[in-house]
């Protein structure tokens, strides 16, 4: 039973997720080669931005695979510190950009709306911000910090959701019908695997070291 629980730990909540991830990334270089080419107004940045992005939650699923094996902790570790510098790069661009546009897009009598599509979109971005932040600390934090990070893991899931569901929320809104359910439930489907990954790359484990450091510690106390 454990074998079986293990294999689907591994196959579901890992591997899948970041194949599904890779083959994501594919389509978003493909989309943006093809931009380049059409729109005269797309720039580096924006390729980047959307890159470093999905690239991030990339390494986050290697780094959930190479934790299922003994002996390659290293590089999990190694993944999770270059998800680390593609969040903070992602978050230089949106600040950067930020800055740039803030007055053209917010003028003083500008009131957020629902209804209104860049209310959502600076939702959904605030939520990614939010998301790779909390990427950032908890692969800096050590797994000794063991509910704090399941703290961590629990509202980075939650951010990731509510990104992921400003589309569909959009569109459940100016457009109330059936196609709408439909997309929102293909929405579900796909941020699974940004959920999957988060859960098993950030999640605090405890390593059969940490385990046996225990054990003879307390036997040292009880002679």
């Amino acid at each position: 039973m454990k074998k079986v629980l293990k294999h689907t730990d591994f196959t579901l909540l890992r591997l899948i997720p970041t194949v599904f991830l890779l083959f994501i990334l594919y389509s978003d270089i493909r989309d943006s080669l093809q931009a380049f080419n059409r729109i005269e107004t797309y720039s580096f940045s924006l390729f980047l931005e959307s890159f470093s992005l999905i690239m991030c939650f990339v390494f986050l699923g290697l780094a959930s695979v190479l934790r299922a094996f003994k002996g390659v902790e290293k590089f999990s570790i190694v993944s999770r510190y270059a998800a680390c510098v593609l969040a903070i790069i992602y978050i230089v661009l949106y600040i950067f950009k930020e800055i740039q546009t803030f007055r053209t897009l917010y003028p003083l009598d500008y009131t957020p709306s629902f209804s209104n599509y860049y209310s959502l979109f600076t939702l959904q971005k605030t939520m990614y911000i939010i998301a790779l932040l909390i990427v950032i600390i908890s692969c800096i934090l050590k797994d000794k910090f063991f509910k704090t990070k399941w703290i961590l893991t629990v509202l980075c899931v939650l951010s990731i959701l509510v990104a992921l569901f400003c589309n569909p929320l959009y569109t459940l809104i100016n457009y109330d019908d059936a196609i709408s359910f439909r997309f929102l439930f293909n929405s579900f489907l796909f941020s699974y695997c940004y959920c999957a990954v988060i859960i098993t790359g950030l999640s605090p484990t405890k390593t059969r070291k940490i385990i046996t450091r225990a054990v003879v510690n307390e036997e040292i106390q009880n002679i």
